[in-house]
């Protein structure tokens, strides 16, 4: 390490420290501004308590729970977890629902289709990104992506339809993972958490009749997927 000169100003000599002294400070500052796990609790207890609390009937639609795989919660450690099953009165559409939402984002980030129905034996046929209107007058345009799955059964070939987004707060509804990865990898948003939003559909409905069923069954649920995507602790 070499010495300062004995001609150098004191002033110069000075100014390194100072300057270090000054940045360790400012990221003290920048840490603490942090949002913390703690800072968290009552937006993710408020997420929970609209999962518990959402409709299980409404307009022609009634449900029943599904249960989930117990690997499948021991991997998301879900925060908020509704997953259900709807018919409508008339026996002739039906499609399941569901929403999760994990505290940390890191435990999403392995759980969307691709992986998932894959894991179950169905082959992906298609994917094509979608932009959905918005589920109330006040809501925004939701860009997510519908996967087609196939899976020979004893019955014959199994087709369905996976309306597919993902919920990042601060950042709103997303389509793919991109986002959660980079909330996962970021200490001011990894304590948020992310969600994932799926409505599955059988593959012989028509696109108009997939897209009737997604706006029908997710409008009720929109104070649950807005509750999410809000940022509540900045």
């Amino acid at each position: 390490m070499t010495k300062p000169s004995p001609t150098q100003p004191k002033w110069i000599r000075l100014l390194a420290p100072a300057l270090a002294s000054a940045m360790l400070v400012g990221m003290g500052i920048a840490y603490a501004g942090f949002p913390t796990a703690a800072d968290a609790v009552p937006y993710h207890a408020k997420v929970l308590d609209l999962s518990e609390n959402a409709p299980t009937a409404f307009g022609p639609w009634e449900s029943r729970p599904i249960d989930v795989p117990a690997a499948a919660v021991q991997l998301l450690r879900p925060n908020a977890m509704l997953s259900r099953e709807f018919g409508d009165h008339a026996g002739n559409r039906y499609a399941s629902v569901l929403v999760v939402q994990c505290m940390d984002a890191r435990d999403l980030s392995g759980h969307w289709p691709p992986n998932c129905y894959k894991a179950a034996g169905y082959t992906q046929i298609e994917t094509v990104p979608r932009t959905w209107a918005p589920l109330t007058a006040e809501g925004s345009d939701i860009r997510g992506i519908e996967y087609t799955f196939d899976r020979e059964t004893t019955e014959g070939l199994q087709r369905m339809v996976v309306a597919n987004f993902l919920i990042v707060p601060g950042a709103g509804m997303v389509p793919d993972m991109a986002s959660v990865r980079d909330a996962g990898a970021d200490p001011q948003r990894r304590s948020l958490g992310a969600a994932q939003v799926q409505v599955v559909t059988d593959g012989s409905y028509t696109q108009a009749e997939r897209d009737a069923i997604f706006a029908e069954l997710l409008a009720p649920h929109w104070p649950l997927i807005q509750a999410i995507a809000d940022d509540q602790t900045r």
